[in-house]
């Protein structure tokens, strides 16, 4: 029996990205598949495979019997009979590698929308896409999609940890390929221009960070 891997039902409606975002805190995921049938809809369980054994025996401690809206969550290790016999070999692969293109953001607070979850990180590169969700549990997500690797693997550096609007960003890349190089040297002519006017606003009405590097005045 694998340790890495997990076995996750009573997921309402959460999709694939959403599934990351519930898990990601807990160590680097490898892969992470939400189940569907023939008509594309889910199934309502799903699999994430953790790099390291002790990170998903931690997803378990804490997120097994947690409830995500009206149901508790069961996470165990993927195991079982009447869970195989229920699964196709798409399933067993967990094919779902994730994109370093995207970056997920979650702790969002509760002023963030689309529009300005993607103003906050237009500086990093050319986004394509910006998206904030609700989970069942009221808790509010984002996935950034930007054209280039590059963008998505800086703006994951540099943000990630900041404090917005008395929060703190948890930003990571759907998959980790970093060139830690290249990373220092966007990151040196990023910080010596100042943050777009619409992060120094209060934060009822616009997006607001501190705990920026020093050197990002």
């Amino acid at each position: 029996m694998s340790k890495n891997n997990l076995y996750v039902k009573n997921l309402g409606n959460l999709d694939d990205d959403d599934l990351w975002c519930l898990f990601n805190e807990f160590g680097k995921i490898i892969s992470h598949k939400i189940s569907r049938n023939s008509s594309g809809q889910s199934k309502g369980f799903g699999f994430v495979c953790f790099q390291h054994e002790k990170d998903a025996k931690t997803a378990i401690s804490k997120l097994n019997g947690q409830f995500i809206g009206s149901k508790p969550l069961y996470v165990s290790y993927f195991q079982g009979k009447e869970e195989r016999e229920n699964l196709t070999n798409e399933d067993y692969v967990l094919q779902n590698k994730n994109t370093s293109k995207k970056i997920a953001v979650s702790n969002l607070d509760e002023n963030i929308d689309d529009e300005k979850l993607r103003y906050l990180f237009a500086r990093f590169g050319n986004i394509t896409s910006s998206n904030v969700k609700r989970s069942e549990n009221g808790l509010k997500s984002g996935i950034v999609s930007f054209e280039k690797n590059e963008e998505a693997e800086t703006a994951s550096e540099i943000m990630n940890g900041f404090m917005l609007c008395k929060k703190k960003l948890c930003v990571k890349l759907l998959e980790c390929n970093r060139t830690t190089e290249r990373i220092s040297q966007i990151k040196k002519s990023v910080s010596s221009t100042n943050l777009p006017s619409l992060l120094a606003q209060p934060c009822k009405n616009k997006v607001f960070v501190t705990n920026l590097d020093e050197r990002i005045n």
